[in-house]
């Protein structure tokens, strides 16, 4: 729709600059009611479905001097044609997108995406890039196979989470399955030749997604993990930062990067 492509790069063209949340995201709302959704070009050539009320959605659309993303961006570079590149936590398929231009028609990106409101879009970015060399499962990773409760933010798209906690009047709960990963991405990882890239960013569940995910880990064909850590977040399942350092340590990798920063995405290396 040309009108709504239209708004939407006016709207992200200044969305940054007006002071006024409130009314920033009053307007935002009322536009994605009136066109569902919205079609923009990222600066780094993908397409996505947004929406103009989610900080989240509008953080993949800034400039690359100001996208918050771009660091996990320039790791995924090194992927190459025939690699397998795993995105645990895909969101929308930004990270998703980029890789599989990087790994071409001889590799493989796979997705994992619970909230099926973030997979609806996920799949829809996937088909509207032509993306044909994607695999996705509208399932949570942990380190068991089961059952679990999952709150999806009514506010931010980026904020869904497992949780045993009360019911909250800011998000809509549901069950979803969850599986270890090693299930399904250690025959994926032995049925090429290429090596392997991951990222993680699951809003706390961190630590048990690397549990169940170990024998995967371990394979040397595995060369780079990308964890978004934040206490805050792995402290609603028992764990700390210093419990995922020591289990990536047994794992074979080690950190490359020193931050104070309350969230952030940490690289370990083999």
């Amino acid at each position: 729709m040309p009108l709504a492509s239209a708004i939407a790069q006016i709207y992200i063209s200044h969305w940054k600059y007006t002071p006024n949340y409130r009314g920033k995201f009053f307007l935002a709302k009322c536009l994605d009611r009136i066109f569902k959704s919205f079609k923009a070009r990222t600066a780094y050539g993908v397409q996505l479905n947004i929406f103009l009320s989610s900080s989240m959605d509008m953080s993949y659309c800034e400039p690359i001097a100001t996208n918050p993303h771009h660091h996990t961006v320039e790791v995924l570079k090194q992927l190459k044609p025939g690699d397998l590149f795993c995105d645990i936590g895909s969101n929308i398929g930004f990270f998703a997108l980029i890789a599989a231009e990087q790994v071409g028609k001889t590799g493989l990106v796979v997705c994992f995406e619970p909230s099926a409101r973030e997979f609806t879009r996920l799949v829809q970015n996937l088909a509207d890039n032509q993306a044909e060399n994607v695999v996705f499962f509208n399932t949570a990773l942990s380190d068991q196979v089961g059952v679990a409760r999952f709150l999806t933010a009514k506010t931010h798209t980026g904020l869904n989470f497992l949780a045993d906690t009360a019911s909250n009047p800011d998000f809509d709960a549901c069950l979803i399955p969850t599986l270890p990963g090693d299930l399904v991405l250690e025959p994926l990882l032995a049925q090429r030749t290429g090596k392997a890239l991951v990222k993680i960013d699951v809003e706390g569940a961190e630590y048990q997604v690397i549990c169940g995910m170990e024998q995967f880990l371990a394979n040397p064909l595995v060369h780079t993990v990308v964890v978004e850590v934040t206490a805050k977040f792995l402290a609603r399942f028992g764990h700390t930062p210093a419990m995922l350092y020591a289990k990536m340590a047994e794992l074979g990798f080690r950190p490359t990067i020193e931050s104070a920063a309350w969230q952030y995405d940490q690289v370990f290396v083999r």
